[in-house]
Order: C-alpha cells, then structure tokens, then sequence
C-alpha cells in the first residue's frame, strides 16, 4: 500500500505547531522565508521514514498551490488552517482530556519557556485593569498558555471551580506554586504516586523516554531587576526544542560523510596517522572573546530607567529635563530634532515608512535575555547574534557592535543612559561623535517595510541594535548619511579610543596581528573590493565589513599546527564555504566540541584559516580599546597654519594615547559642500631642563589623527598643527585616552620646539653622507609620516665652510625660518653645525638639491 505522505507531512507540522512555534523550528530569514534546503531537513528531522523526495514534492506543490516562488511561514500557516481544515481535522490526533493541575503545570511551563515574570503576564491580559481576569480575558490567556488548546469540557472544569470566572494574580501564581510542587514530587519520588491524578501526570515525569524533550525545571522567571541565575536552584538536564534539532541535523550531516570519513581514517592509518589523543587545542592566549564572563554568573544584572555616567556629557542635562517632563506627564515623546519623515531618511531611502515600536510590538524591552549556552552573565543579555543587518548598507557599523559585544557586552550596555523600555517612548544613548562624548536622544519612531523594522533588528523584540543604528544615523542628519562607511570611525565613536587601518599584506602582519589580538584590541576585517575574484562563490560577500572575534592555534593529526581566524557576517548568514567551514571535513569531531562548531549554525560566524584569510580581506581595522582607560577631551578653534601647544605631568606611566578628531565627512553628505580632511600633524616630547626627548609623531590627512607610546613618569608637550584647507580658521577636538586622567594645558608657543626636536633626531641618527668636501659632514632625513624633514651639517675642521643649496625641485616641501623660497646659505664656523628645517605635504614630496661648499681660512 502506498504512503500518502502528503498528509504524513501535513500531520508533522500540525503536531509542531501545537508543541512550539514554527519559526522557532525553521531557520527563516528577515523576510520570514523557509529555504527548499531547510524545510526538507526539517521534515526529515521529524520523521525519518519520510523520503527526501516526498518532502521536496509536498515543498514545491505548496509553492503551487499558493501562487508563490518562496515559502513563508505566513503560507505555512494559511496551508495548516485554511485549505486543509478538512483534512487537518480527521489527520489530528485525538488528545485526551488533562486534569486542572495538568493543565495548572503545562501553564506554568508555557510561561516559563516564554521566559517572561507572572506579573508582567498577568497585567498584559488584564485589558480593564481591575485586577482580575474576567471570562473574556481568561480565555485570551488560555489561549496563548495552554497549547495544545483546551477542549470544551477541561474548560468546564474551571467554570465547576471558579464560578464565575474570576482570576486574580494570587489565584495564578498559587497555581505555579503547586504544580511546581506536584511536578516535583514526581521527580523526586514517583513511586509515591498513587492517585489515578497523579498516573495521569507520569507522562511529564522524567521516567517517560518520549516526553524526555519536554521537561525543564519549572519556576516562575525573574526579571533583570532580581538575581539573574541561582546555581542552589536543583538544575534539571533538559534540551529545548532547537537544541534537540541541531543535535539530529549534526547526526544526519555525520551519516551522510560516514563513507567519506572511512575512507579519510583508512588513508591516515596507511599514513600512521597520531593517536587521536594528540589533537588538541593550543593554550588560548589568542582567545579574543573573554572567558572571564562566565564569573559573573552569579551577579545581579540591574538594568536602570536611565544611568548618567558623566554629568559633562555633552546634552545630559537637556536630556534629563525631556525625560522626567515626559514621564511626569505621560506623554509619548516626539523627536523634533530628528523627525519621522522624509529628511531622516534621506534621498537614497524614500520608499521606507515610519512606526512607533508600540505599534509594531504590543510589548518590547532594550535587552531581552537568550539561551545560548557559549555566553555568559551579561553576554546572555547582549550577543552578536543579537544583531542583523537589514536593508541599509551598514555593515561597516554592525561589525563593530559585533566585535564589542563579543568581549564587553557590559561596555555596550554603558552606552545606554536609557537600559529599560518606558510608557512614553523615550531614549538616549552616548556616543563619541568627532571626539566628544554626546547624548543622542530618541523617540520610538523607527523605519519600516510592511510592519517590521526595514534596518538592523534582532530575533526577538528587542531594540538596543535598532536604537544604536538609530542613535548613529540621527548624528549625521539621516540614515541614507550613515550608508558605507569606516569601520575605524565607529570604533572611535562607540568607545572613544583611537583606531587605524592595516593593511593583511603589510610586513610582518602575522605577528602584528596576533600581538594585536593577545592585547585584545577591537578588531574587524574588510573583504577585497574587487568582483573579480571568486569571494561569491566561496560564501564571501564583496567590499564587505566582518567582525574579528576570535584568532585560535589549534593541532591537527594530519595538518599539524594550524592558525584559525573566526569571524561573523552582521547579515547573519552568508558564510564562508572553503576550508575550516562548518561542514568541512577537516573538523575532527574533538576540535568540534572544543570550538563549538555546528553544522548550518546560520548565525554568520564561521573559523578559516590564516592563509585564506590574508587572501580574501585586505585590511583590519583595530582599535586600541581598554575598557577601563578614561578619555578627557576639549574642544579647540585655532587658525590655518598655526601650532597649539598643550602641557602635561604624567604621574603613572603606562600606555597613552593623544588624539586629534576634526568633524566628520557624514555631516556634509546631503549639503554642497567642498569640505575635506584637513592635514593634522602631532608631535610629542619628554621636556627635560631646556631641551626635548622625541616621544612619537604622525602627519595624515584623516578624520582622526592619534600618537600612542609608552610614557614614563615625567613632563610632556605635544603640538598640534591643522592646516585648514578651505577655511582660515576652523575647530577641532583634542583628547588624551589612557589608564589615567590626563589634564592637557593649553600654553604659548615655542618658537624653539621643532628645531629642538629635528636637533634630537639628527643627533641619533647614525647615516653620516660625506660631502665629497673635507671635514663636513651631512645628515638629512625627511619622515612623510612626520610631516618633517631636515638636512643636518657638521664642521668637523678648523676652516670656516660655506655652504649654499639650491632646490631645482621642491613639490611638496616648504623651508622653515629662517630659510625661505628655494634656496638657502650658510657660513660654519670650525666645529660648529647647522640644521635647515622642512615640512611637507601630507601626499608626499619631490625634492632635488645642487650644493656648493666653500672653504675660507679664519
């Protein structure tokens, strides 16, 4: 007789659908699309005796049926309540009638596995307010709580006992209370049983093999507000529904390399392949996320209505007045400085409307916890899989929240003055915009397709990801000004340290990078631009920002020692497909469990090894970030051409950065504008007595230009010198960034300070060039990434030497005082020197000279 697996199917996904929700079972994208792949491996997941074959066939005659080239969940529902009513109804399987306190415990874990608090609960379904759940508004919760659905006559059984009906909150949490106690005792001792009740109940004990998947341990969850976890609480092994299906996906993916994996040992036997107890992982020096998380397991997690974390952020204070005025008078907060409507979108974006989250969401918070088991404290509040890039190009931007997330999720949370949802739609959150700390305040209007979030979201309704976007895009005038970016700009914004671009095939960038990692710097990486490659096919996206969150050595039996990057695509999807993907074969099944790979994760993180690495992305983009490092800043207006001077003690030495940040391109997008990066050149010297010890020096064209050493106890000065290119005058921020305060101070110019310097360089500089001329010795040295150069000259003899230089080329280079124009002369004295200063251009310089030397006697 033949199957008709049609209906086989359609029964699978009935009984799915009333044990959990079918998008928590199907891996769906932003769109709410189910793959061919996907929903094939899911149907076969539940039942192996359902050919390939025949879920493919019931797959695409869906797609038929409804007219449609893709397969929704909203199609999946319409097939399973709309046209196969008749059908569905005589396939169901028939549910016996429960007890009150069988249905009292399915309740109660129904609440639990939503993780939501009784009293949140109880209050969303109290529609009047009155404190009680009325016939009405019990029947809306049973609804939700109680699936599968209860029949008519279990119904009858709380009208017998709570005529009328009339539910308070004590009545539900005394129902949480006993069942919780019932189902314990079952655990405990279920050879006590002896009430035909209790026989009934058997088939949640966890003596029940089929219901095993089921069980968890059963208390009412506590908000961020109370202890987070309780490790005294009796933990119960249980696996949630995904779990269990991620395990049969690995099984199946492991039967179907079994061949491949014979052949793989018999060819490494022949090889004499090491015991498998010699696989192993290195020491995790290079570990990039932070195992130290897990220590805060047992700590309260406190999110606040608002937290000020410094009162000179710039625009608290208008914040706190807008805030306590909207809560005072219960009033939804509107954002007039950034409005829902065209001009905040921008010209690029005008097919997009506007929502408030309330009318998305009926209920939503910033944080809302997960349950993945590879995070920890905090880390369960906030992930990177947390974040999901939507229809705006921002990848640049995601990444970074990536990567900070990965380590410091407690950093982010630190960005939030506003860490909970509030009735009036208010809130705000700090970034470092061109240098300066601001708080970014927001209303709930967000960007939409149809009725979800058309931007960045999350799996769940949560919106710390969409505010942040948000927060970012109402800096810069509009979310079309925040499309494309620098990934180093978003570092210095999201956490006010420095950050550069270096270049994968620099020298000696292997072990940069991996000292970058050991130093645990905020890292991410951007594929190569050009389409010409074969990035697509290998899982790649082009001209594409991912996130850097971990570099691992690992051993291999065959492979011998191995560098491992690990990476996520803010998409969250699209990976890589090459080697050390997650189903190559190279994983041996120890190495597996110990980096915790899993096949069709689909949460964009993937491991590739260094070499192909370097092959497919061109830069990283590190930030030299320290979580507890302090950053003072102040805001300076100087004129075209004319250096700043700034003084500074330094009481604890460590590791010190000085930062120059002039407004960013993004403010200028939509607006006719020429502006460009000014050149920014930063010198930093010890003072000792009258003279300088040279500290570090950079000269760029960039939005930020920074120096960082290794300062010891002592007196600095650093100058700063922007030249203004298309105005005479204009402003800039200075910032120092290290494990102290540091109090710069403005002072006077000395005239003296670059000679001194250019002295100290030309001292140390062992390149002595002979003249061809007796007795004179020339030293020259022009530093492009100083922005200064010089020519050095030393009578050694007992004669007066003139000297005279003529520049026939001179691109790109200007004479300091008292040289000017092209050509310069000079008179040594015996034993006496002389330097010529320069600076140059930012692009670099040409430069040819013609010297003539005299001798004269005393």
């Amino acid at each position: 007789m033949m199957l008709n697996y049609s209906n086989e199917i359609l029964k699978i996904l009935l009984n799915l659908s009333e044990r959990i929700n079918l998008k928590s079972y199907f891996k769906v994208n932003n769109h709410g699309i189910i793959d061919q792949q996907e929903f094939v491996l899911g149907i076969t997941l539940l039942d192996n005796k359902i050919p390939q074959k025949e879920a493919e066939k019931f797959y695409y005659s869906t797609l038929t049926q409804f007219s449609s080239p893709t397969l929704t969940l909203k199609i999946l529902y319409q097939l399973l309540l709309q046209p196969h009513k008749k059908t569905a109804e005589s396939i169901k399987p028939q549910q016996k009638n429960r007890s009150l306190n069988e249905i009292f415990i399915l309740i109660a874990k129904n609440i639990q596995s939503k993780e939501q608090d009784i009293e949140t609960v109880f209050k969303d379904f109290d529609k009047d307010k009155d404190n009680v759940l009325n016939e009405r508004e019990f029947k809306t919760f049973l609804e939700q709580y109680s699936f599968p659905t209860i029949s008519e006559y279990e119904y009858s059984l709380f009208k017998n006992q709570y005529s009328p009906i009339s539910i308070t909150l004590q009545t539900l949490k005394s129902w949480i209370k006993d069942s919780k106690s019932m189902e314990q005792n079952n655990y405990n001792n279920p050879k006590l049983i002896a009430s035909q009740q209790q026989k009934n109940m058997r088939s949640l004990s966890h003596r029940s093999p089929q219901k095993q998947k089921d069980i968890r341990p059963l208390y009412v969850h506590q908000s961020p507000q109370k202890q987070l976890l309780n490790q005294t609480r009796t933990k119960i092994k249980a696996q949630d529904y995904e779990q269990q299906r991620e395990q049969l996906h690995l099984q199946q993916q492991l039967q179907l390399q079994a061949q491949q994996k014979q052949l793989q040992q018999k060819q490494q036997q022949q090889q004499q392949q090491p015991p498998q107890s010699r696989i192993s992982v290195l020491p995790e020096q290079n570990q990039y996320e932070d195992p130290t998380q897990e220590a805060k397991l047992n700590l309260e997690i406190n999110f606040e209505s608002f937290v000020i974390p410094n009162c000179k952020i710039v625009n608290i204070q208008t914040f706190l007045q807008i805030f306590n005025k909207s809560i005072r008078t219960n009033e939804f907060f509107t954002d007039l400085e950034f409005p829902a409507n065209a001009q905040s979108l921008g010209s690029k974006l005008t097919e997009y409307n506007w929502k408030r989250l309330r009318d998305i969401w009926p209920s939503y918070e910033i944080f809302v916890q997960n349950k993945t088991s590879s995070r920890f404290g905090l880390g369960k509040w906030i992930s990177p899989k947390d974040i999901f890039q939507g229809s705006l190009g921002d990848c640049y931007f995601l990444s970074v929240a990536s990567s900070l997330v990965s380590r410091w999720p407690d950093f982010l949370l630190n960005l939030f003055i506003t860490q909970k949802a509030n009735p009036s739609g208010i809130f705000s959150v700090r970034l470092c915009i061109d240098g300066m700390w601001k708080a970014i305040i927001l209303d709930d209007y967000i960007p939409v397709k149809g009725n979800e979030p058309a931007f960045s979201s999350s799996k769940q309704e949560e919106i710390w990801v969409l505010l942040l976007e948000k927060a970012w895009a109402k800096s810069f005038g509009s979310y079309s000004n925040i499309i494309s970016g620098d990934p180093g700009e978003v570092i210095r914004s999201l956490t006010g340290c420095p950050a550069e671009t270096i270049k994968t095939d620099s020298p000696k960038f292997k072990e940069r990078f991996i000292k970058l990692v050991n130093n645990q710097c905020l890292m991410t990486t951007g594929t190569i631009s050009s389409t010409t490659t074969n990035q697509e096919i290998m899982g790649l996206i082009y001209d594409h920002a991912y996130s850097i969150l971990k570099l691992q050595t690992i051993l291999h039996p065959i492979k011998g020692e191995v560098t491992l990057i690990k990476l996520r695509n803010p998409w969250g999807q699209k990976v890589w497909r090459g080697e050390w993907s997650d189903d190559s074969p190279s994983w041996t099944e120890k190495l597996k469990k110990k980096l915790r790979i899993q096949q069709r994760s689909n949460d964009g993180v993937f491991y590739m090894s260094y070499q192909d690495f370097i092959r497919y992305f061109n830069t990283i983009d590190v930030g030299y970030f320290k979580k507890d490092y302090f950053n003072t800043a102040q805001t300076i207006v100087n004129k075209s051409n004319e250096s700043i001077y700034f003084i500074f003690n330094n009481d604890t030495p460590g590791e010190y950065y000085f930062m120059a940040q002039q407004k960013s391109l993004r403010h200028y997008q939509d607006q006719e504008s020429n502006y460009k990066y000014s050149p920014i050149r930063m010198i930093v010297a010890q003072q000792i007595n009258q003279g300088y010890i040279f500290k570090k020096a950079k000269y760029e064209k960039e939005q930020q230009v920074f120096v960082g050493d290794y300062f010891e106890q002592g007196q600095y000065v650093l100058q700063v010198k922007v030249k203004w290119q298309y105005m005479s005058e204009g402003e800039f921020v200075i910032s120092a960034y290290g494990p102290k305060e540091v109090n710069l101070t403005q002072i006077d110019k000395d005239q003296f300070f670059m000679k001194k310097i250019l002295f100290y360089l030309a001292k140390r500089n062992p390149e002595i060039q002979k003249s061809g001329f007796s007795n004179l010795d020339i030293i020259s040295e022009f530093h492009v990434e100083y922005g200064i150069g010089y020519e050095y000259y030393q009578n050694t003899g007992n004669e007066n030497i003139e000297i005279k230089g003529i520049l026939s080329v001179m691109q790109g280079l200007k004479l300091k005082k008292p040289e000017r124009g092209n050509q310069y002369q000079i008179t040594l004295k015996p034993q006496s020197n002389y330097l010529i200063a320069y600076t140059m251009e930012a692009d670099g310089f040409q430069r040819k000279i013609q010297r003539e030397y005299f001798a004269t006697q005393i």
